[in-house]
């Protein structure tokens, strides 16, 4: 399970230097194989291999001919990217995914559960503001959402 936020600086090469914590765990579910993909958001995710996986079953398995599912799959699984993680612990993110998020130095990498979102500074803040703003404004009931989670 992939939680909590990670502020981490991309080197000039776009390599991302995953934090130990969740490295050990990428390695240990995964021997280090991840998948990077884009998202609608314009940030990107990151799975690992077996997980990935799963999400890959699910997208083949919709019917290729409502053209909402073709884009949905050119989307996830034709941006999708194997990444490795090197000795010292760095991925690298190929550079038209790098384009596609507009990463550049500072990155956000927010873990979702299942997988991590990585977003750069700039767009974490703005959509971090909207959601808040979004959530105020549908007036959400927290206390009632929560309390069904029996959280």
């Amino acid at each position: 399970m992939f939680r909590g936020i990670y502020h981490i600086s991309l080197d000039t090469k776009g390599r991302l230097s995953v934090p130990a914590k969740v490295r050990a765990q990428f390695e240990e579910e995964s021997d280090g194989v991840l998948i990077l993909t884009a998202e609608l958001e314009n940030q990107l995710l990151l799975y690992t291999l077996p997980e990935w996986q799963k999400v890959e079953e699910k997208l083949v398995k919709l019917p290729s001919f409502d053209p909402q599912i073709r884009r949905l799959k050119r989307l996830y699984m034709g941006n999708a990217a194997e990444c490795e993680l090197d000795s010292t612990g760095r991925i690298l993110i190929p550079p038209p995914l790098r384009q596609r998020a507009g990463l550049d130095k500072k990155v956000v990498m927010s873990g979702m559960g299942n997988k991590f979102e990585l977003w750069s500074q700039e767009a974490w803040d703005a959509i971090n503001a909207e959601d808040a703003e979004a959530l105020r404004a549908d007036g959400l009931d927290l206390n009632g959402a929560l309390e069904s989670l029996a959280i």
